[in-house]
Formats: structure tokens, sequence, C-alpha cells
């Protein structure tokens, strides 16, 4: 039979997986219903101007990820933290120039 401390931790446990399998079901269903925008911006990482393909989430209006990025070549995924993205859904602006179907930023 387990002690009370034992049960907690087990419970505490659980209590994580669930959160983590729901985080990532979330972050899953916003990339199925993203919709690609292409865009100009300056990175903020690097400070140069970049072609990038973001996929903004329509139901939220904000900015998921980033699908392409012209630094890391025309078929490569980017292997950045993708700052830009966590920019634009802060509301700060990089010196975006959309160009495409929507705007760049997230609201």
């Amino acid at each position: 039979m387990l002690e009370p401390v034992e049960w907690m931790f087990v419970v505490v446990a659980a209590l994580m997986g669930v959160v983590a399998v729901g985080r990532g079901s979330v972050a899953i269903l916003a990339r199925r219903r993203g919709r690609p925008v292409t865009a100009r911006l300056s990175c903020p990482q690097r400070g140069s101007a970049v072609d990038c393909t973001l996929l903004v989430d329509e139901g939220r209006g904000a900015c998921v990820g980033v699908e392409r990025c012209s630094l890391f070549g025309p078929d490569a995924p980017p292997r950045c933290e993708q700052d830009c993205a966590k920019l634009l859904n802060l509301g700060i602006p990089l010196d975006s120039d959309p160009r495409g179907d929507g705007p760049v930023s997230p609201e």
C-alpha cells in the first residue's frame, strides 16, 4: 500500500502528464487550423530582412509559428527559436511588409 506522500507524487505526476498532452493537442490543432501568410520582416535575432511563411491561427488570430524562412533556404524548416512569432503575438511590429493573403500582425 502506498503512503500518503507516494500518492501525492503519483497524483502530481499524472496531472503533469495530462497538462503536457493537453498543451501538445492544442498546438497540433492550432497548426491544423493555421493559414499560411507570406511576409517580409526583420529577423529579431539577425537584424536582417527575411522572407517568411508564417502560420496564423484563424480562430485566435495569433501566429502559431514559422513554416519557412529565407535564412534557412527555400525548403528547409527554421532551426531557430522563432522569436519573430513570439514578438508578433505580443503585438510588437517587426518592420513587416506583408505580401500575400493577409496581414502579418496577429491582431
